[in-house]
C-alpha cells in the first residue's frame, strides 16, 4: 500500500536571521494562538498583546491556553512574515484592522521585526 504526503511550508521567518525562544510564564485564564504577539504585564507574566504601540516583547512559539500560569516558548529575536502573525483587532473608539504601521511599531525596542 503506498501513502502519499504532503507538504506544507511553514514559511513564517523573513530573511536569514534565526529566531531566537526563551521562557516565559503566561497569566492564568488566557490563552494564545501560535505566532500571537505577547507583552508583559504589571507583575511579568506574559498575556496577549493589547495592540499598544511598542509594548509587544514576543511572539507565541505556539498555542497555549493557561488555566493556571504557565511556563511557554517564545521569540523574542527574529524577521517573521506579517502575513503569518494573528495580529488583533485595535480596541478604541473606532475598531480597525491593524494598519502597517501599528504592525511594524508593535515590537519597537525588541530584537523582533515584521515584514
Amino acid at each position: 500500500m503506498s501513502q502519499i504526503e504532503t507538504f506544507e511550508s511553514d514559511d513564517f521567518i523573513l530573511g536569514p536571521d534565526k529566531p531566537i525562544s526563551v521562557v516565559g510564564t503566561l497569566k492564568a485564564g488566557t490563552s494564545v494562538a501560535r505566532l500571537t504577539p505577547v507583552m508583559t504585564d504589571a507583575t511579568g507574566l506574559l498575556l496577549p498583546w493589547d495592540g499598544s504601540p511598542g509594548k509587544a516583547v514576543g511572539l507565541a512559539a505556539f498555542a497555549v491556553t493557561a488555566s493556571s500560569n504557565t511556563e511557554f516558548s517564545h521569540y523574542v529575536k527574529g524577521s517573521f512574515r506579517s502575513s503569518s502573525i494573528p495580529w488583533p483587532q485595535v480596541a478604541g473608539t473606532t475598531p480597525h484592522d491593524m494598519t502597517d504601521l501599528e504592525k511594524q511599531t508593535a515590537f519597537a525596542g525588541t530584537a523582533i521585526s515584521v515584514g
